[in-house]
């Protein structure tokens, strides 16, 4: 049984509930080159045309070419894709089943959102007004609706995530980038929370989507409720994961319950910025060289639930992968997303007005769920779920259900907008 805001919830997790995930749910540690969207298309679904990278499920590559050249000082594209024909198909029969909900819509009826129509291919990065790169990753329907996933701390636009397949089964278009300083991403010194919505608004112009949906994870929490606050006209709902409440929140013990090495990381960074960049440059560097060591380091502090998820061997592959991308250029996406979420977020999160699903974990240390329950009593339109049992990295088996919850109501309409629709039921 789960605790909501709106009374018990059952049925919680559906295929991501209380057992073992389904290795089928999520990516694994593959390299960039492995083009699974070359797998059987769906009868029922247009054949992608796009090569998504970073994406698990096995098949033969299609024919692709690589098309480069500078990107835009003003904001928009960086040039860098790859462009995708039908001449391959894998067989159908290699497609993934999963017992997934009905969401009111056969496949074969879902209308174009993502990339207009005459689009040519989807790019890998973009480059902001300032000049800066993000570099983009895009997995699942490419005609679906969008979410943007906005990964934890330290992390990358290849951390955990639903399978494409998957994604495509219900769907669902699903962009992850690099935060500024971050994998592959320019550093953008001194940022702020509020930040996140200028990088989120130039990459949803470079795919043309008018609006979509948000959810962050962990540190990627607080930058989707900042969306949500400051992108109204375009964020149709968002959700966040074992996420932090602002640091100056009032009537918020903000370190109880935190785990004591998380107390002492989150205060020094508060109250000495120098001294808490300085020790965590060595210590990025080295869990670069052997990204094992971050999870021995946390694994002191890790529930017997949280031990069983990083454990599994297809999901330590998946964040090896992504701890290792997050730090591979510099520690300075990690320095500045803690010094990001110890100081003035730049919002307010009670002038948030779209809907919001705050997901935790009553377990969690690293994120007290005294967190959630601040934030939710100030998001007028909230919704609260806290799994009496669950620590911080079950999160990872709850995103597909809330991808469900993101897209369940909107109508995508030909012209790639979207809109409020017939609610298709569902436990949230």
């Amino acid at each position: 049984m789960v605790a909501t805001r709106n009374g018990p919830l059952t049925s919680f997790m559906g295929e991501c509930d209380t057992g073992r995930h389904s290795p089928d749910l999520f990516v694994s540690g593959l390299p960039e080159t492995h083009d699974p969207s070359a797998v059987g298309s769906s009868p029922t679904r247009p054949t992608a045309r796009y090569a998504w990278r970073n994406d698990a499920i096995g098949g033969s590559a299609r024919h692709a070419e690589q098309v480069s050249g500078p990107g835009t000082a003003s904001g928009g594209v960086g040039r860098s894709f790859r462009r995708m024909d039908d001449r391959s198909q894998g067989p159908a029969d290699l497609l993934i089943r999963f017992a997934v909900r009905d969401l009111g819509q056969s496949p074969g009826s879902v209308p174009v959102h993502g990339p207009r129509e005459g689009s040519a291919a989807v790019p890998d990065h973009v480059r902001t007004a300032d000049g800066r790169r993000l570099r983009v990753d895009i997995t699942g329907d490419p005609r679906g609706r969008p979410v943007f996933l906005l990964h934890g701390m330290p992390g990358s636009r290849v951390g955990p995530r639903p399978r494409s397949m998957f994604l495509y089964q219900r769907g669902a278009q699903l962009i992850s980038y690099d935060r500024p300083g971050y994998g592959g991403s320019d550093r953008k010194p001194g940022r702020r929370v509020v930040d996140v919505v200028q990088d989120v608004a130039v990459v949803a112009d470079a795919l043309e989507l008018d609006r979509f949906a948000v959810v962050g994870r962990s540190g990627g929490a607080p930058h989707a409720l900042a969306c949500a606050a400051l992108l109204p006209h375009r964020v149709t709902r968002a959700a966040a994961l074992v996420g932090l409440a602002p640091r100056d929140a009032e009537g918020l013990d903000w370190f109880a319950g935190m785990a004591p090495h998380n107390v002492d990381e989150f205060h020094t960074a508060f109250t000495d910025p120098e001294r808490f960049a300085a020790r965590l440059i060595p210590r990025s560097a080295a869990i670069r060289r052997d990204p094992a060591r971050l999870l021995e380091e946390l694994r002191r502090d890790l529930t017997d639930l949280d031990r069983l998820i990083v454990s599994d061997t297809a999901m330590r592959s998946m964040m090896l992968r992504n701890f290792r991308e997050a730090l591979r250029n510099s520690p300075y996406g990690w320095i500045d997303d803690v010094l990001a979420l110890t100081g003035p977020w730049g919002f307010d999160p009670a002038d948030i007005r779209v809907p919001v699903l705050l997901w935790h974990a009553a377990k969690d240390v690293f994120s007290p769920a005294s967190h959630a329950s601040w934030l939710a009593a100030r998001i007028p339109r909230a919704r609260t779920v806290v799994d009496p049992t669950a620590a911080h990295f079950t999160a990872l088996r709850a995103l597909p259900k809330v991808i469900d919850w993101l897209i369940e109501d909107v109508v995508v309409r030909p012209s790639g907008t979207t809109g409020p629709g017939a609610p298709h039921g569902g436990a949230w």
